[in-house]
């Protein structure tokens, strides 16, 4: 990826729990959706596994902006 348009940040992060809740309510509808188990087995381990997804947004957009759109569009 291109670091000078891309900004990149670990779902782990204490400030990022916002965006972990967003992703969790994505994994659940996910695996409501089309039962899938690997979806419920990431749902199961979400903290230990939370460390491999990355929020990757363009450096132009506002972090809290972009939630907020996430959010409405959910």
């Amino acid at each position: 990826y291109n670091r000078e348009l891309i900004d990149t940040h670990r779902v782990t992060a204490e400030h990022m729990e916002a965006h972990l809740n967003y992703l969790e309510d994505l994994l659940e509808d996910y695996v409501r959706e089309t039962g899938s188990a690997w979806g419920q087995e990431i749902l199961g381990n979400l903290v230990d596994l939370s460390r491999y997804f990355w929020l990757v947004s363009p450096k132009a957009a506002d972090l809290k902006a972009l939630l907020s759109t996430l959010s409405r569009a959910a």
